[in-house]
């Protein structure tokens, strides 16, 4: 697979067990491409181009784009909702009895409590489960974890619940050590998630790296 920007003479190729970072020196063009990247990932039309071979890919669908490390959360409306989904299917799959049964017993439930009452009173038969989960709040776990946990805790998420296997982030090597970076990459390479990292500077190269450098005069280098 391939991610594309002719106008900046991007290429990356998307390849098992490598990192792909591009450093972009001039803040014009960091500023261009992030604007970019952001509208796509929001479905709108921009210049990045996800292939593989001659199929083209929907950017927002495939790729999860991060520009704040600090505000990523776990527990946002798209995992919360895609964990309700999964919760759902374990529900119909297997325990559809123990489903019926809290069922009934919620509408004997209410019926006792609506007859203590001196009003007619009427509630809805249509019992959706996940309105059960949004009542008591189900969701993912959260602790005090290191900002370098709760990335690959927040990645995690996003690949196994939303279906993300791209991941692009922004300036995160000025937040991480070397090792917490060589941490995050062993979560990526074993769980199979292509990362890219965008830089306004130049960090120290790992081996496991792809860089491509974008110079204040707009000069592309690959090395």
């Amino acid at each position: 697979m391939k991610l594309l920007n002719a106008n900046y003479g991007i290429e990356f190729e998307l390849n098992e067990n490598e990192v792909n970072v591009l450093v972009v020196e001039n803040p014009a063009v960091l500023s261009s491409i992030i604007s970019e990247l952001y509208k796509q990932s929001n479905g709108q039309d921009g210049n990045f181009v996800l292939s593989d071979k001659e199929k083209l890919f929907k950017f927002g669908k495939e790729i999860a784009l991060v520009l704040e490390p600090f505000s990523i959360n776990c527990n946002e409306r798209r995992i919360v909702t895609k964990l309700y989904q999964e919760l759902k299917t374990q529900i119909d799959e297997y325990m559809i009895e123990e489903t019926v049964q809290l069922y009934s017993k919620i509408v004997d439930y209410l019926d006792k409590v609506t007859q203590k009452v001196p009003y007619l009173t009427t509630f809805q038969l249509d019992f959706d489960i996940t309105g059960l989960f949004k009542l008591l709040d189900v969701e993912l776990e959260s602790s005090d974890y290191s900002l370098c946990e709760n990335i690959i805790a927040y990645m995690k998420a996003l690949a196994q619940l939303c279906g993300y296997q791209i991941m692009i982030f922004l300036n995160l090597k000025m937040f991480l050590s070397i090792e917490e970076i060589m941490s995050l990459y062993e979560f990526a390479f074993y769980n199979k998630i292509d990362l890219i990292l965008i830089e306004s500077t130049m960090h120290t190269t790992l081996q496991t790296e792809k860089t491509c450098i974008i110079d204040k005069d707009m000069c592309v280098i690959y090395y």
